[in-house]
């Protein structure tokens, strides 16, 4: 029974988000509302302190911090 409850909460907690990443999956929930931005393939440019990208989704400019965040 632990063994379905722990599949259960996999797939609804940590797939959708790896599908968004990946093909899109689910892109009105984590693009609209939770604003995750996803960049392209490659970054515009940097400037000393943060790494400047189009999002791949809606094509806004976004920057990276130097934690990794995407904003």
């Amino acid at each position: 029974m632990p063994i379905i409850i722990l599949a259960i909460v996999l797939i609804i907690f940590y797939v959708p988000p790896i599908l968004y990443s990946r093909y899109g999956f689910m892109k009105w929930w984590f693009h609209g509302v939770l604003n995750w931005h996803e960049p392209d393939e490659s970054p515009d440019w940097f400037d000393g302190c943060t790494i400047h990208a189009r999002c791949k989704h809606c094509g806004k400019e976004i920057c990276q911090d130097s934690q990794g965040n995407w904003y």
